[in-house]
Parts: structure tokens; C-alpha cells; sequence
């Protein structure tokens, strides 16, 4: 039976974690906890196509499928064939790679997908990520640069790597660090932060991570596993949002003793009445524009 599903008024997002481990090893990302979490849940380490096809089936095609995760997605050899069982299924599709594991082909066969977006992390000359400027990695870029995939590129902690100079020269830029909710510790970073107040959350709680045993974390902070709402192998999407642990993060963001990650999120945002009233008059004005603008095209 073809599965039906009603629209959603939010941005859904999953992004796709297709392995545990990521052997960038980049300095400010908190793997360690990761792997520490997930080991005492689950022994499946990679995620396969038919295991990712049992829970794509389970998403809406309003859910916008995001390769990233929370190591290389390539790291994954069947991670092209995810992506376009993901594009074919009607999803829309976000990349975030480093390029590490890719080769030649798949550039060729990734380019008859419409990425939404496809950013690329570069190595930076710090030495700060074990990213090996190969044969392989040299040409897979080449073939992306000549492609008609409209990438972009970033690094982070200093400069580009000079041996990327001459290949991207301005067309990379510098992108900040997070500390991934006070997962991680940044050098010079002032004390973990704890929000107080009521907080949104400024994906609305709906782009989640989905691990290869099909355990869906609430976000892509959630290093810990702290906030584990459901798991797509033994339940269906929506089930995630009626979770009780869900729910619990809800609540947490009207309550600033709750022990919820959003407490000590870098993106969160302050929702008090000032910020709530601003929001409402906003989305007032917009829809009264709206009303408008189709009052006229209905008369013209």
C-alpha cells in the first residue's frame, strides 16, 4: 500500500548518520561521546541500504533527508545509493561532507539529484582534521568543482589548506565553531553557557538524527545521546513527537531548572514575552500582506 501522509506546516529535517566513528578525527568534534553513548545501545556500527530503506519508508516526503549526521556520510560506501533511494522516494536532499570516502563516480551520479544544499568542509592548515590530500580526494574535488552540483565550501580554525589554494582559492570561506551544546570544549570559550527563560528552539525540535540502529536523537547537539525520542526500526515518524522524552524537551524550554540540552544550546533563542509578542506581530503583519497581495490578484 503506497503510504499517505499529510502535509506538515513545519521544516522537517532527518539527517542521516550512516556510521559510527569518523576517522576525520577533527579536534572540535566531540566523537569520544558519541561512541561512548551509542556502544552501550547498539552494536550496529553502519547503517545499510535495505536497513535505511525499512526506515525511510516510515517518513513522510515532506521530510527533507539531510546526509550528515554526525560523521562523514561518504564513510559509508552505500551512502550514494541512500541518496538517490532518498531523492527517487520524493524527498528533497541536503549533503554536508567532507568528501571523505567518495570517489570519482559518485560525483557523477550525485549530480542528477537538485541538492537543496551540498557544503562541503575542507581541511584546514592547522592540522586540526585528518584529511589525507590524496589522488582520490584531489580528483573527487575536481569532478565536483566541474560539475553542475552547485557546492559550497568552508574550513574551519585559521586558514584554508595551501594545497587547497589553488584549486578553490576565494571560493572557500571560514566558518564558525560550535561547542555542540557544551559537548565540546573550544579554545578560549568562555564557561558552558545555561539559557534561563522560555527558549526557542530555532529548528522548531523537528531536524533530527537518525543512527543506524534507527535510534532518532532530538538534534544534531545531542552528542550524548541524551534525548532519544523513539527508534524508526520498531515505531513509526509521528510517534517521535508524541514520545514522552520529546514531550520532556518541550516542556523544558518554558523551564529554566529543567535538564534539558537546549539549556545549554549555542542556537537557542530567547523566547520571552517581548520576543513572543515581536513573533506574533510579525507573522500578523505577513499574513495580513498576504491577504492582500491575493485581494488584488483576485480582482485583477
Amino acid at each position: 500500500m503506497k503510504k499517505q501522509f499529510f502535509p506538515s506546516p513545519f521544516s522537517h529535517e532527518l539527517a542521516i548518520t550512516t556510521s559510527i566513528g569518523c576517522r576525520n578525527n577533527c579536534s572540535y568534534c566531540p566523537q569520544d561521546r558519541l561512541i561512548a553513548a551509542y556502544r552501550r545501545r547498539s552494536s550496529v556500527n553502519r547503517l545499510t541500504l535495505e536497513m535505511f530503506k525499512q526506515y525511510l519508508a516510515k517518513v513522510p516526503p515532506y521530510v527533507d533527508i539531510h546526509f550528515s549526521g554526525m560523521t562523514e556520510p561518504w564513510l559509508n560506501l552505500q551512502c550514494t545509493d541512500m541518496a538517490i533511494h532518498a531523492h527517487q522516494s520524493g524527498h528533497k536532499l541536503a549533503a554536508y561532507t567532507s568528501l571523505v570516502g567518495m570517489r570519482p563516480p559518485d560525483i557523477a551520479r550525485l549530480a542528477a539529484i537538485p541538492f537543496k544544499r551540498f557544503s562541503v568542509h575542507v581541511p584546514s592548515a592547522g592540522g586540526h582534521e585528518t584529511i589525507a590530500l590524496d589522488e582520490n580526494y584531489l580528483e573527487v574535488l575536481q569532478q565536483l568543482l566541474s560539475s553542475d552540483i552547485k557546492a559550497t565550501y568552508h574550513y574551519h580554525t585559521g586558514k584554508l589548506h595551501p594545497g587547497l589554494q589553488a584549486l578553490l582559492g576565494d571560493r572557500a570561506g571560514s566558518a564558525t565553531l560550535s561547542t555542540r551544546a557544551s559537548n565540546t570544549v573550544l579554545q578560549g570559550q568562555s564557561p558552558p553557557l545555561h539559557h534561563r527563560g522560555t527558549l526557542r528552539c530555532s529548528t522548531n525540535l523537528r531536524t533530527n538524527i537518525l543512527l543506524p540502529n534507527g535510534d532518532v536523537l532530538v538534534c544534531c547537539m545531542d552528542w550524548s545521546m541524551k534525548h532519544i525520542l523513539g527508534n524508526l526500526a520498531s515505531s513509526n515518524y509521528a510517534a517521535l513527537y508524541r514520545s514522552q522524552e520529546f514531550l520532556r524537551v518541550k516542556r523544558g524550554l518554558k523551564d529554566s531548572s529543567s535538564d534539558v540540552l537546549c539549556r545549554s544550546c549555542d542556537t537557542a533563542e530567547d523566547f520571552s514575552w517581548r520576543e513572543r509578542l515581536r513573533y506574533h506581530t510579525d507573522i500578523r503583519r505577513y499574513a495580513g500582506a498576504i491577504y492582500r497581495l491575493c485581494a488584488r490578484l483576485w480582482q485583477a
